[in-house]
């Protein structure tokens, strides 16, 4: 230390400036330019995000592609309802079963995303197995006994229509019959008139779906239980038919097994 102060005094004395050295700092200049810079860009790359997603039209739907479906309205309310929103935010759950809702006629049905803005809705439309008819009003049912659809009063000339006598109210998507009933009689009208050369005119059931009457040719009537088999019901109507057909002028019941009751 005597010795710096020595030579201060000789550099002061002889007008001669001198220096004192010190330890070299270094300020992170760059560092603090970085660490303001990087969250200014995560929320600029975040508003972008959000505006593509939320905003832009790049996830708008644009197009439909329909597959399994034919009924015009329901590929017209399918676009009116997905048209122009955000693919993101389609909720395939929901949008379904409120489509099944409006429309009965929708067996199955799925959606998938098309990434950005395509939607594939694929379904199976349900097909009609027979016409139920009840209080004036008649609808299309399919093969698991679900009217799904309400149709003016049919030609009864070209189609076998059953006629509902307790007059229950229907509604569309309800299940109205059993698949046994369905499947019965689709095989009833399917073979009987064939087999026996006659032409049904109508069905009727009263207070269960057990007892099926099939009104033929000068309304006659063939009487069933649809809870029995069909087969042996045909064999017995054929027996009978045989041997009596001439006495038979108001109906046939075959609902006993073994026993024939006929008028």
């Amino acid at each position: 230390m005597l010795g710096i102060g020595r030579q201060m005094n000789e550099k002061r004395n002889s007008g001669e400036k001198f220096y004192l050295s010190t330890p070299r700092i270094e300020f992170p200049k760059e560092k603090l330019k970085i660490k303001f810079l990087k969250p200014l860009l995560i929320v600029l790359l975040a508003g972008f995000v959000v505006y593509e997603v939320v905003f832009s039209s790049f996830f708008r739907i644009k197009a439909i592609n329909f597959e399994g479906i034919e009924t015009q309205q329901i590929r017209q309310a399918a676009e009116e309802d997905l048209i122009g929103k955000n693919i993101l935010f389609i909720l395939p759950g929901n949008y379904l079963q409120k489509l099944s809702k409006n429309f009965p006629a929708l067996q199955e049905a799925s959606l998938i995303r098309g990434l950005p803005n395509t939607i594939l809705l694929k379904a199976k439309e349900r097909s009609q197995s027979l016409i139920w008819c009840s209080k004036n009003s008649c609808f299309e049912v399919d093969n698991d006994g679900i009217a799904f659809k309400k149709i003016g009063k049919p030609d009864e000339n070209k189609v076998v229509v059953i006629h509902d006598l307790k007059g229950e109210t229907v509604n569309l998507a309800d299940k109205i019959l059993p698949k046994s009933f369905v499947a019965f009689f689709l095989d009833a009208v399917d073979q009987i008139p064939k087999k026996f050369q006659i032409n049904f005119k109508k069905a009727e059931v009263e207070e269960t779906t057990f007892k099926l009457t099939f009104y033929y040719d000068d309304n006659r009537q063939l009487i069933f239980d649809t809870s029995q088999s069909l087969d042996n019901q045909i064999f017995a109507l054929q027996q009978t038919l045989d041997q009596k057909k001439d006495d038979i002028k108001q109906y046939i019941d075959l609902r006993v097994p073994g026993l024939v009751y006929y008028k």
